[in-house]
């Protein structure tokens, strides 16, 4: 579920109504997962970085026979700081924002993402899912 704050954030920011700020944070979820899976690796400001991790086959040999465990490939959380990050450039290309937009859009998701963390709150992002915190601080 979208944060209602960060759609209201959006709504200012880009001067749009709900839907369409709606349609923009779905649309940008569905272009990362598309970037993710083409270059193996997405920075986004203010979260992190996912990198896809693959598995090779593995084979188990046990006294009953051998179990083949299939490929797989896993996405991997890092947090850490990152610079620009790769939103705004997908903005331009996959929402078809100006590039002053898209800066904004960037920044919003940026502001969002870096006081959810400050405050140990869920984040969730459509297409990718939410983190969560651990008792621990941890996503």
């Amino acid at each position: 579920m979208i944060d209602s704050s960060l759609t209201q954030k959006l709504m200012a920011s880009l001067d749009c109504d709900e839907k369409e700020a709606l349609r923009l944070l779905k649309n940008c979820g569905a272009a990362m997962v598309h970037y993710i899976l083409a270059s193996k690796k997405i920075a986004i400001k203010g979260l992190g970085v996912l990198t896809v991790r693959h598995i090779p086959l593995k084979k188990e040999r046990q006294a009953s026979g051998v179990t083949f465990v299939p490929p797989s490939n896993n996405l991997v959380y890092e947090r850490r700081e990152v610079g620009e990050g790769d939103i705004a450039r997908l903005a331009i290309s996959a929402l078809s924002l100006s590039e002053h937009q898209a800066i904004r859009f960037s920044e919003v998701l940026a502001s969002y993402f870096t006081a959810a963390f400050t405050a140990k709150q869920e984040v969730a992002l459509p297409a990718l899912g939410a983190f969560y915190a651990e008792a621990a601080g941890l996503y």
